[in-house]
C-alpha cells in the first residue's frame, strides 16, 4: 500500500500538534488497522462537526472520556488543533449532546 493512500480531504481532521494513541483493530498478512485513541477521536469529530453523521459519535465519545462539560470539551480540542477554531455548528452540538446525555443519565 502506498504512503499516500490516505484521502487528501480526510487529512485535514488528522490533529497535527499531538500524535494520536494508534490502538491496532486487527491485522491481516502485512495490512494492520489501526485506529486513534477516544480523545483523539472526539477531537477529531468536533473539528468535523458535520452535524447528525457526528452528533452521534461526539455524545458516545463525551461519555467514554468523562467530559462533562463544554468548557471540558474546548479544553480537549485545544490539545489537539490550538491553532483552528471550531465551526459555528460546534458548539451547539456539544450543548446538545450534553443535554442528551444528562436526559439519558
Amino acid at each position: 500500500m502506498q504512503p499516500d493512500w490516505l484521502r487528501d480531504s480526510v487529512k485535514v481532521y488528522f490533529p497535527t500538534f499531538r500524535e494520536p494513541d494508534w490502538r491496532p483493530v486487527f491485522k491481516v498478512g502485512t495490512v494492520e488497522v489501526v485506529v486513534a485513541d477516544e480523545r483523539t477521536l472526539l477531537a477529531m469529530r468536533m473539528r468535523a462537526s458535520r452535524g447528525r453523521r457526528d452528533e452521534v459519535d461526539i455524545k458516545f465519545l463525551l461519555d467514554k472520556c468523562g467530559i462533562t462539560s463544554v468548557d471540558g470539551a474546548l479544553a480537549l480540542y485545544e490539545e489537539y488543533f490550538p491553532e483552528d477554531e471550531l465551526t459555528d455548528r460546534a458548539v451547539p452540538m456539544l450543548r446538545h449532546a450534553f443535554e442528551q446525555l444528562h436526559n439519558d443519565g
